[in-house]
């Protein structure tokens, strides 16, 4: 047996890969499934106004921004999210 891997250890060791791999998968569609759900309530919700940088994946809404306490705690108007 010298430089060679015994038989059940080669099983043994393809099993736990292969679970690893199932489990990896799982992971994989599940993460999917997240970015599919998230693409889709984004797209749902982009108001008119909204910046769009695709290269970066960041999508930046001036009418969101508008109504959250960071503009100094105030609603800002139609003309300030220009």
């Amino acid at each position: 047996m010298s430089g060679s891997t015994p038989k059940y250890l080669r099983l043994t060791l393809d099993v736990q890969l292969g679970e690893r791999n199932q489990h990896a998968n799982r992971i994989n569609q599940a993460a999917d499934a997240a970015i599919a759900a998230a693409t889709e309530a984004l797209e749902e919700n982009l108001l008119e106004g909204s910046i769009v940088n695709v290269e970066q994946g960041v999508e930046f809404s001036y009418r969101w921004i508008a109504r959250t306490s960071w503009l100094g705690g105030t609603a800002a108007s139609e003309e300030d999210e220009l």
